[in-house]
């Protein structure tokens, strides 16, 4: 993962910058990328009831255990129950192309082409984006 925590950092940092990216080094890890990339995607939440602080009555939601506004801390430390998602279901494996239809889907280097800016595969000639890694060119 890259820039998992920096979305935070926008507008001081270009949004270009700091999308959270998942990189794959091995096309055969495919499907264990698209698990993290789910599991990413759907964190856990807190259930429970919302509160008002004692100090400045500013209402907070349960995960938090000090004011946003003012910093003080929950009177109550009343326990705040974490809900996991349902588990994503499993990223599909790579298969073989046996059909010869189904090999015309499969994407090709174009001879003569421009190379991506990310991975260096040669694409077509004014592609915006990398059919290879989604990548969007200048």
């Amino acid at each position: 993962m890259r820039n998992e925590i920096s979305a935070g950092l926008s507008p001081e940092v270009p949004l270009a910058e700091s999308t959270p990216e998942l990189w794959i080094q091995d096309d055969d890890r495919l499907s264990e990328a698209l698990q993290i990339k789910a599991d990413f995607q759907s964190s856990a939440t807190a259930v429970g009831k919302d509160w008002q602080c004692e100090k400045c009555g500013e209402i907070s939601e349960p995960q938090f255990n000090s004011c946003w506004k003012c910093g003080a801390l929950r009177a109550e430390q009343i326990p705040v129950k974490w809900v996991e998602p349902e588990p994503a279901a499993p990223a599909p494996e790579k298969e073989e192309i046996v059909d010869q239809e189904a090999a015309k889907d499969v994407v090709e280097e174009v001879e003569n082409g421009t190379p991506c800016v990310a991975c260096e595969k040669l694409i077509a000639v004014g592609t915006k984006f990398c059919p290879f890694c989604g990548w969007t060119q200048p």
